[in-house]
């Protein structure tokens, strides 16, 4: 994915992340970045 297309949808990932505590995320996004800032943040991803 080019760097302009990572840039347009970091706003749209963190904005879905806020509800969990999550405010900022460095690019490049990646699957295991967010599953790590959702596992700081103390989200149960299962149960």
């Amino acid at each position: 994915m080019p760097h302009a297309q990572v840039q347009i949808v970091k706003p749209e990932v963190v904005d879905a992340l806020a509800y969990h505590g999550v405010t900022n995320m460095d690019i490049p996004l990646t699957p295991p970045k967010v599953w790590a800032a959702l596992k700081k943040k103390g989200v149960a991803l299962w149960s």
